[in-house]
């Protein structure tokens, strides 16, 4: 539980901070996730094949959180090398590995569809497999072929223990949501009103998330102490 309460640590200490992360990066992408999925879904309902429309829009939404990851990994980076927690440092580091991410989650998602279509065990298999690519990408520097075999390795020695993380946090989150949704929709009908509570409310739990991943993943990878010692070294 050590990874979970630093990463509690973390998000109290510097609270402001990551609240204006998600306003400059994980905000704007979600909504232009909502955009961009809602086109899709609508798009096939009028061609009556909603749930085609419905998966494109949970691969859209992996490929958006797989994005949103970035800096706030990198807080994490900041936070065991003693580095002053920035808003320009995580910023920079999005900008710096946006792409190769975002390729990567391309790859990521067409390997989770075609696991869905043959059957949706092997689609969840695949996403929980090559769930860490992102941290592989901003933590070891690894990209490419090599991110995903990376990814691959980790996601193979700590199967059930990234679904576990996985399982909890998207529990919470779940019921988090139902309840702004329920309360949202008693106060407006306004769908992009609800939509953007949500949103809001998201951006404030996915960091605690993110901050415990990269713990576990530090941990696992004995990276943790590498990061221990930059940290005693610099005194």
């Amino acid at each position: 539980m050590q990874p979970l309460r630093d990463a509690w640590s973390l998000y109290k200490a510097w609270f402001l901070k990551i609240v204006l992360v998600s306003m400059i990066v994980t905000i704007p992408i979600q909504i232009l996730t909502l955009y961009i999925a809602n086109y899709f879904v609508r798009y096939f309902e009028v061609v009556n094949l909603t749930p085609i429309g419905f998966v494109f829009g949970t691969l859209i939404n992996l490929v958006m959180i797989s994005l949103i990851q970035i800096p706030f990994i990198q807080m994490v980076l900041q936070e065991k090398t003693s580095q002053t927690i920035t808003v320009k440092g995580p910023i920079g580091t999005f900008m710096e590995n946006g792409w190769n991410v975002y390729l990567l989650s391309l790859v990521y998602v067409f390997m989770i569809g075609l696991g869905t279509l043959l059957f949706i065990v092997p689609g969840m298999v695949v996403s929980i497999l090559f769930f860490s690519f992102p941290y592989v990408v901003v933590i070891e520097k690894e990209k490419g072929w090599f991110g995903l075999k990376r990814a691959f390795q980790m996601g193979r020695d700590h199967f059930f223990a990234i679904a576990g993380i996985l399982l909890v946090f998207g529990v919470v989150q779940g019921l988090l949501e139902m309840g702004i949704l329920f309360g949202s929709l008693l106060l407006t009908n306004s769908f992009f009103l609800v939509a953007l509570v949500q949103m809001f409310v998201s951006s404030l739990i996915y960091p605690l998330f993110i901050f415990t991943f990269s713990n576990y993943f530090l941990e696992w990878s004995g990276l943790m102490f590498d990061y221990e010692d930059v940290y005693h070294s610099s005194f």
